[in-house]
């Protein structure tokens, strides 16, 4: 068997026991028995027609099969047990029925008296089932618009979802009677339904009508998986395909009919061979293209039975002329409703707009959170989980972030928190801020958001006696604390006095127009009361760090060197220590003031020493080596005191740190070229 190409389709595949958001796990537990039991019946019709060597050949060719979606897909599979009526009956709805394919019969004999033998009938060994979860290819971002429900959605819908309800519990309850019995009870169950339907259409229409009002248009990166439940029969795939139903909780029940009809028409080109694979493939990259989704994905209430189109689905007309051909091609349309294969998990119009916008946030979190992104403050690259992401979609590191909401916090400058990015000014949201902010910082930004919110109320006043937020009465200017209960004029802050005019009116409207001005220039007042404090510290800190000029009092501070000062004003030049006004050095000569401090002499003799240490181990010569091997004897400069070492016998030494000329033999400078006399020092030794 081929495994398919080597990449692996958008796909991923888990436990066919986990049951879906929408679909409880009874309901899961019994479309697989539904499946097992139609399984039975395909294999009993088939087998016939099978040597056991081909029967053999279909089951190595299902091991390989899973082999190779295990190996891409990376899951468990089920080996499910189905017993034979006639030894046993079905497990019950909560018995354990569903154990590990490696396990194989010894786990079903915990289920049933009688564990079969390997010489059992081919219909009896267990069946592989397994449930994958396909992502869709998305090319492009798709816009998601939304129509109410209509009375002809209403209409046709209904009854569809009530005839299907009707019809699983009768066949689920009549699996093991005849055909004829099904037939008869599954159109019973029709006509059933269709009379209790009746009175549907007005509960749907009133019911419509008070849900809450639709969001507008919005895009989505990403869609929520379809989910494909297959089981496969003994008998594949040299007879028959494998059993599957489509599940999805964003397409209507014609839109997946459909899918299931290019389905099997995929298995009548591909007959005889594996085709799990191929359909995983194909629903993954080709399902939209198919459905004729594009650019615009167009959802109408009614649930999930209701209509779900793409950019050609918008005329009423031709949406019910698509619907009635898809419903006519659907395989399951003559079929009981039980073995229906296209299963929209849709509830409400609503629940699926909340669906696609929720697992298109959470997968684009994913990917934000798995890759790397430049800052726009720092310009540095941070991976997802140590950076934020404002509503409009601007990277910024959580540090930088951090810093610049605590800034603006401090400062009161609320206005001003916004995304740092120069050309987006959108407002940081409060689950972000909260995140951002520390405890005290987050506690400060609300009291500040309330206060600005109640200044901006035309009728909030607050009580001159506690200073609590009082709601005033336009009418009459009366206002009741709720804090010490006292009762007064919102005009004149003084006890409330019924029936009497505390002003005049042109003194009233000067009190409003006092009143709007306080409130507009309540954040200025903020920020110049910040500004103040800022300069007071500014203040303090020039006073301790600075001396006055002695001559025009500018206030200038040493950084570091020596204490003869010049002043940036004036030009003039006085002493840092005593501040006397001096001409030269003579000051620092015969006076008690240095020049430099001890701690400024220390600190440039480490620099000097750091900076001549680097320098002596750069350019330091490697020591000659004597005939042994060793480092021969080394000379001390007689200025520098830095070791040098003769070369080639000769006593007229420079020294490679400061280029001083020395003997070697008398270590003494030499000034000239007669310092080696026939009675003095020899140029040439052998030491």
């Amino acid at each position: 068997m081929s495994a398919g190409p080597s990449a692996a389709p958008p796909a991923t595949v888990t436990n066919s026991n986990a049951s879906s958001h929408k679909m409880s796990a009874m309901g899961f537990e019994q479309r697989l028995r539904l499946m097992c039991a139609r399984a039975r019946q395909i294999d009993d019709e088939a087998g016939t027609g099978l040597s056991e060597s081909e029967r053999q050949h279909c089951l190595e060719e299902q091991r390989e099969e899973i082999e190779a979606l295990q190996s891409i897909f990376d899951t468990d599979f089920e080996a499910i047990w189905l017993a034979s009526s006639a030894t046993s009956s079905p497990p019950s709805p909560t018995s354990t029925f569903a154990a590990s394919a490696s396990q194989g019969a010894s786990s079903s004999s915990s289920s049933h008296d009688s564990p079969p033998s390997p010489t059992a009938s081919f219909t009896t060994a267990p069946y592989n089932s397994f449930l994958i979860d396909i992502r869709i290819a998305m090319p492009s971002p798709l816009l998601v618009v939304s129509s109410p429900p209509t009375a002809t959605s209403s209409l046709s819908s209904t009854p569809s979802s009530s005839s299907s309800t009707t019809t699983t519990t009768s066949s689920s309850s009549s699996s093991s009677s005849s055909s004829s019995s099904s037939s008869s009870s599954s159109s019973s169950s029709s006509s059933s339904s269709s009379s209790s339907s009746s009175p549907q259409p007005s509960t749907s229409t009133t019911s419509a009508s008070r849900q809450p009002p639709l969001p507008p248009p919005f895009l989505i990166s990403h869609l929520p998986p379809l989910r494909l439940l297959c089981l496969l029969p003994h008998s594949y795939p040299s007879a028959s395909p494998p059993l599957f139903a489509l599940l999805s909780s964003w397409l209507s029940h014609a839109q997946l009919a459909r899918l299931c009809a290019q389905l099997d028409a995929t298995w009548q080109q591909q007959s005889g061979l594996v085709v799990v694979y191929t359909w995983a493939a194909w629903l993954g990259e080709e399902a939209l293209v198919c459905l004729g989704i594009g650019q615009e994905l167009r959802l109408l209430g009614g649930g999930g039975w209701g209509e779900v189109g793409g950019e050609g689905d918008r005329k009423g007309g031709e949406r019910q002329k698509k619907k009635s051909k898809d419903e006519a091609t659907c395989p399951c349309q003559d079929a009981p409703a039980a073995y229906c294969r296209a299963v929209p998990e849709g509830m409400s119009l609503h629940d699926d707009l909340a669906l696609l916008r929720r697992w298109s946030k959470e997968m684009d979190d994913r990917h934000f959170r798995a890759s790397l992104h430049a800052c726009a403050i720092c310009f540095s690259q941070k991976p997802g989980l140590e950076c934020v992401r404002p509503a409009c979609n601007h990277a910024f590191c959580t540090a930088c972030m951090s810093a610049f909401a605590e800034a603006l916090v401090g400062e009161g400058n609320l206005q001003a928190l916004k995304c740092p990015d120069t050309k987006c000014r959108a407002p940081l949201s409060y689950d972000l801020l909260r995140s951002l902010l520390p405890h005290e910082l987050f506690t400060r930004w609300e009291q500040l958001t309330l206060q600005r919110s109640l200044d901006a109320m035309p009728d909030v006043v607050f009580c001159p006696r506690c200073s609590q937020p009082c709601v005033e009465d336009p009418s009459d200017h009366h206002a009741l604390c709720p804090g010490c209960f006292f009762s007064f004029c919102g005009m004149c802050r003084e006890g409330f006095h019924r029936g009497k005019t505390c002003v005049t009116p042109e003194l009233a409207l000067k009190l409003m127009k006092l009143r709007q001005q306080e409130r507009t220039l309540a954040e200025e007042e903020l920020r110049k009361q910040k500004d103040l404090e800022q300069q007071v510290l500014s203040l303090k800190l020039v006073e301790e760090e600075s001396v006055p000029c002695p001559v025009c009092s500018t206030s200038i501070s040493k950084s570091e060197g020596c204490n003869k000062m010049i002043c940036p004003t004036c030009g003039t030049y006085f002493c840092y220590r005593c501040h006397e006004r001096i001409s030269g050095y003579d000051h620092f000569t015969n006076g008690t003031c240095v020049l430099f401090e001890a701690a400024e002499i220390d600190q440039w003799e480490m620099q000097m020493a750091a900076m001549g240490a680097a320098n002596n181990q750069h350019h330091r010569p490697p020591p000659p080596l004597g005939a042994d091997g060793r480092p021969l004897p080394a000379r001390r400069c007689p200025n520098c005191r830095q070791f040098n070492h003769k070369e080639a016998r000769n006593n007229d030494m420079h020294c490679w740190s400061c280029r001083t000329r020395f003997c070697g033999m008398c270590n003494q400078v030499m000034r000239n070229v007669y310092h080696f006399r026939p009675n003095g020092c020899r140029q040439h030794t052998d030491d």
